[in-house]
């Protein structure tokens, strides 16, 4: 494998090519959703329907991750991801051309399709090349790389859309694709052809059947999931809210969306610590207060109609940083309910459901939203009093052993 020196030391060079890709490809809400006003006066659209960009990239999201899996252990992690990067590519070229909002929205579709193949091949291509003492480092680098990149985008997308207007937050995001894909040629394929397993359909259904009948998987999944969709159901209205409801400037929307990214952040880079020095269950417990004291905050203010962007701000902070030690560290006792030749369907589970609620919700906010933040406040409440009550019912399932050090990473 090819590799760079570092301070005298060699390093192989085929993560940080991953790394990079998946740095390049997990920001891409971030950098769109400063666009949304704008693209709702050029298209002459409602509030809800240019929300529906967003539900459509989910509801691709959610179709490809349940195949991206299969794909790559039929095809090859390095296949699947050139492969899905060029129907990626593709979708966001046609996605800056498109003159007509169903034509966008069918670009966005499409895009969410073909971004599962390279982020899950290239997940597990990672972990592939980084076997051994060393794949806790690299998977933590990743994580901490991807987490930087989502935090700095609303601030690069809020820039972007002043000085370009909304198709330069799609060209941003076709050539950050550009980017993450190109270094691939230096990436070795790890999964020999002999080791590929034919593609068929049948055992897929019966896999994941197996695991959506397996309760206790699907208590604790479902708790971490409601939570991470409440918060990609915020950003959605984010932009809305504050620049057409509170007449914010578009430049200063990134000031206000960086800070929530850069909480989950922070909070993810920094959750090992903390688990290592409190435990599992404190910080769960820490977790839940945090999302409670953010989720009635915004609930009370939004009933006595205060509509305030600062405020909006701290308390979605309280709760996005409250999300993280759920997001990451019920992951392990989620997964550890499955049998060992379930886990990768699991893996695939979880993500798939996080996009199919925030899908509902998003399509569900597009019908009630006019403007206030109530609406948005009453689904975050919802998500976390249903989140809570999961993790409350599924308590003896959770595993605090230091086994969970080998799997935590915060999910976005």
């Amino acid at each position: 494998m090819k590799s760079i020196s570092l301070m005298g030391r060699s390093i192989p060079l085929a993560p940080f090519c991953l790394i990079l890709l998946a740095s390049s490809l997990w920001p891409e809400m971030e950098l769109l959703v400063p666009s949304l006003p704008a693209m709702k006066v050029a298209f002459g659209v409602t509030d809800g329907e240019i929300q529906q960009l967003l539900t459509a990239n989910f509801v691709g999201f959610l179709c490809g991750v349940l195949l991206a899996g299969a794909l790559c252990d039929s095809w090859g992690r390095k296949k699947t991801i050139i492969w899905g990067m060029a129907l990626y590519l593709c979708a966001s070229v046609f996605a800056i051309w498109a003159g007509d909002f169903s034509l966008l929205m069918g670009a966005r579709f499409i895009q969410g399709l073909a971004v599962t193949a390279p982020i899950v091949a290239g997940s597990a291509l990672l972990m592939d090349l980084t076997a051994g003492p060393g794949q806790i480092a690299w998977m933590s680098f990743s994580t901490a790389m991807i987490t930087i990149c989502m935090a700095v985008a609303p601030l690069v997308g809020a820039w972007i859309n002043v000085c370009f207007g909304f198709q330069g937050n799609l060209w941003a995001i076709f050539l950050m694709g550009l980017i993450g894909v190109i270094p691939m040629i230096a990436v070795p394929e790890t999964l020999p052809p002999e080791k590929r397993k034919s593609l068929r359909l049948r055992p897929l259904i019966l896999g994941y059947s197996a695991v959506i009948r397996n309760t206790r998987f699907m208590t604790l999944s479902v708790a971490m999931c409601v939570l991470a969709a409440a918060y990609w159901i915020y950003s959605g209205v984010s932009a809305l809210y504050m620049v057409d409801f509170l007449h914010m400037d578009q430049a200063l929307f990134g000031n206000y969306q960086a800070p929530i990214v850069g909480a989950f952040a922070f909070f993810s880079l920094c959750i090992n610590w903390f688990y290592k020095r409190w435990g599992l269950f404190p910080c769960l417990k820490v977790g839940i207060f945090s999302m409670c004291l953010g989720t009635v905050t915004l609930l009370t203010l939004a009933l006595i109609g205060i509509e305030d962007a600062r405020l909006t701000t701290i308390f979605m902070m309280c709760f996005v940083a409250g999300m993280v030690p759920v997001n990451s560290l019920l992951i392990p006792s989620a997964i550890n309910q499955l049998p060992l030749d379930l886990q990768g369907s699991g893996q695939s589970m979880i993500q798939g459901l996080r996009l199919f609620i925030a899908s509902l919700g998003t399509g569900f906010l597009g019908v009630v939203y006019q403007g206030p933040f109530l609406p948005v406040a009453m689904i975050l409440f919802t998500a976390f009093a249903c989140g809570s009550l999961l993790i409350w019912i599924g308590r003896s399932y959770i595993e605090d052993s230091p086994d969970n050090n080998r799997v935590i990473g915060g999910g976005h």
